[in-house]
This record gives C-alpha cells, structure tokens and sequence, in this order.
C-alpha cells in the first residue's frame, strides 16, 4: 500500500481522462474510487489555497473517509458527507494531508515589472499547477464528442477535409469512443506555409477535395446554350413558315376562250398564280413577324432564357392561326373555278393545282401547334419570380375580348352564321372553321399566358397576340390593297373594315404588353 505524501506538500500526477479510478500521488500510484479521488484531488487544492490565504491553523492534520474519499478533521469520529466511522482506518490508508502554517511575508516590489507579488514556494506551486492543468484538460477532453482530424496530402493546407469520428451513430452524452491521448493534429499541414505565388488548385487541377466542394449557384441564364427540343420544333416551325409565304400555293388554267368571259366574270373566276399575299396584303407581315417570333424565342431557348420557350409557343399558335386563314381564303378562288366549270357550256378544260404553298401551310400550322405543346413543358415548371397578377388578369381579360370581337354579328346577321356549315355568309366552310382556328389559337395562347403570371407565360401570350393586334390595325389604317383583320370579317360585315370593338380590344392588348412586360423587366433588374 502506498504511504501518505510528506508533510507540507500534495503531489498530484496525471490522471487518466476516461478513468478516476487511479491517480498518483508522488511517485507511487494509488486506487480509490471516482468519488474518493475527486475528493482527494480537490481536498488537497482547498488546503493549499487556505494556506495560502492564512485560513489555515499552524498545522492541520485531516483525515480521508475510507467510504467516499472526503477530508473530515482529525478529532472526527464520523464522516461529515456520509456518514461512515472514522475510528478505524485500513492499513495503508494515508490518515491526513497535512499542511505546514503559512509564513506570512511581505510583497516584495518586482524590479523589472513593477508588480508586487508574494514569495512562493516554486517547486510545490510548479507541481500543483501541472496537476491542476492535467485535471482541467481532462474534465473538458471528457465533454468532447467528435475527433477533428486535420489531413494534407499535396494540396495547401486549406484544402484539408473535417472527419467526423463516427457518422453513423447519433449525437449522445457518452465518450466511450474518445481516445485517450486526446484530439489527433496533424501539426505539419495546421502549419503549413504558402507561398505568395503559389496558386490556390482548382476542380480542373486534379485536386478531388476541391472537385468534390465545388457547388454551381449560378442562375440558368449563364448554364451552356444547348439546343432543346422546343427550340428544334421552333427552327423547323420557322423553315416551313418562310415556305409557305413565299412559294407558290395555288395555280389555275383553263383553254376556255373569250366567249366564256361573261360567265367567268359572273363567277369571278381568275386564273394565274396565287401567294399568300394575293389572298391579302398584310398576310405576308402578319406571317412573318410570326416566324421573326419563333427565331427569336429559340434562340432564347438555347440560351436558357426563361422567355425563349414562351415565345416559340405563343409564335407557333400566331403561324397556326395566319396559314388557317390563309388555307381558308384559297377556297375562294378555288370555288369560283368550281362554279366556272359547272355554268359553262362547251368544250375547255380548267386545272386547278394546289402547289408547294399551299402544303407548306399545312406543315408550318401543325408544327406551330406542335411548338406550343413543347412550351408547355417549360411553361409548367417555370418557378421565377411571380409577376403582377392584377396587370395579368387584365391582360387575359381583354385577350378574350379581342378573340370575341370578330365573331360579333352586325344588322342582318347571327351568332349562328360563324358556326354553321353552309350558312348565308358566302364564305367557304374551310374559311368558316379557319377563322374558329384563328380566334381560338388568340383566345388559348393569350389566357394561359397571362394567367400563369411567369416570364414563360407572358413571352406566350406576346407571341399569340402581338401578330393579331398588327394584323387589325394595319386593317384599320387601311395598309395594303386588300388588308384582312382576324377571323377575315365580322357576320354580315365586310372584309378590310373591323369593328370598333376589336381596334378598341387590340388597342388594349398592346397597353396591357406593355405594362405587363415593363414590371417583368424591372422585377428582374431587382432580383
């Protein structure tokens, strides 16, 4: 058993941090419980700092309870914290920790600081320090839960990774797993110095650490421009729009001679080689600005812009609506051959070709449907900024309005005269459901682009609505021989004279645009 430490000092070693169940005192090495030796520890620390402050007798001895480790005084028969007797102490047991009286002395002025200080006992003070310090760290090495690993391989050292000593398991109180020796550094990499000219490595560099951590936050507009399937459909819209405007659509011939040309007259029949604008003047522009639209919204679409898939949509449903109306006015000169070669009598032929054109305009109109479905994709999962859904309601609202204003009878007609097959209009029964497509393609595009409130949706309705509005005022201001607003004419109007209600309606479209369009570009600036 190991004896008691000598009178006037308490020599305190090192402790385990995971276990109070040992601790040396001196040299020799002694075994008492968790409680016995925090008592012993800190009983011994309370009598030096008394004898330090003059607290303590001349000399003091106190005894160690062999139950719980606590100082009770010399002349105790029974422990003060628990209880137990006092009067027989096992072999072996050291019996006091005594400590001298303090020599009271005078502060002494410090020559080269100034500061008074009292003369102390360096080689006790030294030790004790060391044991206190060796206690603190372990009481605050028990409280640490994760191991902070610092590792450098070639990088510097400020590419060093944070591994946590288990993963796997939850945050809990118990430090089974700490190590002894306390927290693992890597002093070499902490310490590492870095040359001013050395450059920082980069993901390309081979550095994995740094490849690993490097997170894109950059917003879609700056990714790579790729081409989409949207923009694809809207190239291919754009090639067979231009087609259709430009080639041939519609050729008639007849051998029929001068005597037939009171009944032609009569029919209104024409021969020759038909465009687009010989169907009317301002067909081609309205066309046009159509595929302008659909160049423009894909390349905004490949370069992952937020309205580049709205406006090759909304272009596509303006192609759709321009070649049904052009493919329902080409039944007009091709009736009145009809009409020619069942009212003249003799013998002549007439030929009536549908060419290129007019095909084209088949292909451009199906593929401009095709595009507004491909936008759809984008329109739907657009979640940027929300526009102002008050301007937008209006926007829709008046969109309505202007796809209404044409189907409005005037003196001597109906609401029926703009569905019924073979009505009293004198229009072709394709022209009848031309116009229906024409209206119905403004009506779709303007108010699921408005009332998605998005950038995609309102790019949508400018390209639905915008060629439509031209297409009225150039009616209006009478641009052209033979300029047509939508839906050709009114029921029991005239072509080439619109309603003051869609002037007013279209008027109002490009109030609503504008406004709507301005809030967009300032909400961007601002995000």
């Amino acid at each position: 058993m190991p004896s008691p430490p000598a009178a006037g000092s308490a020599v305190l070693g090192h402790m385990s941090p995971l276990n109070f169940d040992a601790f040396a005192v001196g040299n020799r090495r002694s075994h008492y419980s968790q409680s016995q030796a925090k008592n012993v520890v800190f009983s011994a620390y309370a009598q030096r700092f008394q004898a330090a402050s003059g607290r303590a007798g001349d000399e003091r001895n106190d005894m160690i309870c062999p139950a719980c480790g606590a100082a009770a005084p010399d002349d105790a028969k029974f422990c003060n914290s628990c209880g137990a007797s006092l009067s027989a102490q096992p072999d072996g047991t050291p019996h006091a920790v005594t400590t001298e009286s303090p020599v009271v002395v005078e502060p002494v002025d410090d020559e080269q600081t100034g500061e008074l200080r009292v003369p102390i006992d360096s080689t006790t003070d030294e030790l004790d320090e060391l044991a206190l310090t060796r206690l603190h760290d372990s009481i605050q090495t028990e409280e640490l839960k994760q191991t902070i690993q610092i590792t450098t391989a070639d990088e510097p050292a400020f590419a060093s990774q944070v591994v946590w000593a288990d993963d796997e398991r939850p945050f809990d109180d118990t430090i089974d797993d700490m190590p002894a020796s306390g927290i693992p550094i890597d002093t070499a990499a902490a310490t590492q110095v870095i040359p001013l000219d050395h450059e920082p490595p980069t993901p390309s560099s081979g550095s994995a650490t740094l490849a690993a951590a490097v997170v894109d936050h950059e917003p879609t507009e700056s990714l790579a421009a790729q081409l989409t399937v949207t923009s694809f459909i809207g190239i291919v819209a754009t090639v067979l729009t231009v087609i259709a405007l430009t080639a041939d659509i519609l050729r008639i011939s007849t051998t029929a001679g001068a005597e037939f040309a009171d009944v032609a007259s009569a029919v209104g029949l024409k021969t020759g080689v038909w465009h687009v604008d010989n169907l009317g003047s301002n067909l081609i522009a309205v066309g046009l600005l159509g595929a302008i639209g659909l160049v423009a919204g894909s390349v905004g679409s490949i370069l992952n812009r937020p309205w580049g898939p709205g406006l090759v949509g909304g272009s596509g449903l303006s192609v759709l609506g321009t070649a049904a109306l052009t493919i329902g006015l080409v039944e007009f000169p091709v009736g009145a051959a009809r009409n020619f070669a069942a009212s003249a009598t003799g013998e002549f032929t007439i030929e009536i070709t549908r060419d290129l054109g007019y095909w084209a305009l088949f292909a451009a109109g199906g593929v401009g449907l095709i595009t507004f479905f491909a936008s759809m994709n984008d329109l739907l999962i657009d979640r940027r900024a929300i526009l102002n859904p008050y301007v937008h309601a209006l926007g829709a609202l008046i969109v309505v309005v202007t796809a209404i204003a044409p189907l409005v009878p005037v003196v001597g007609s109906s609401w029926s005269a703009n569905w019924l097959l073979d009505s009293n209009e004198g229009w072709p029964n394709e022209l009848m459901i031309a116009r229906l497509v024409q209206l119905g393609a403004l009506a779709v595009g303007g108010l699921i682009g408005f009332l998605t409130v998005r950038p995609t949706g309102l790019a949508l309705a400018f390209g639905a609505v915008f060629p439509v509005v031209i297409a009225t005022m150039s009616t209006w201001l009478g641009l052209g021989v033979l300029s047509l607003a939508p839906g050709y004419r009114n029921p029991g109007g005239t072509a080439g004279s619109p309603t003051n209600l869609l002037v007013g309606a279209s008027v109002g479209c490009v109030l609503v645009l504008a406004v709507a369009i301005a809030m967009a570009w300032d909400s961007h600036q601002r995000s």
